[in-house]
């Protein structure tokens, strides 16, 4: 996957009883997932999943952005 896929989401809404997935096929056997999960004192949980339908081995790494834009309110907690 890169900037510009377009994932399908299993759901609209996101709760704390319910995480949403997102997947994407790449039309080339692999099937890339990502799993956002939120408590209930609003901390997310990312699981990100690779599952190979093709016939070959796949190298595969995980990557992550977290950006913070803007001031915070609380100083404290930026």
């Amino acid at each position: 996957p890169g900037p510009d896929t377009v994932w399908t989401a299993d759901s609209q809404v996101l709760t704390a009883e319910r995480p949403v997935t997102l997947s994407w096929d790449n039309g080339a056997g692999q099937l890339f997932r990502i799993k956002i999960a939120i408590d209930r004192a609003h901390m997310f949980t990312v699981t990100q999943a690779v599952t190979n339908r093709g016939g070959g081995a796949i190298a595969a790494r995980p990557f992550s952005l977290i950006s913070r834009e803007g001031e915070s309110a609380d100083p404290d907690s930026w």
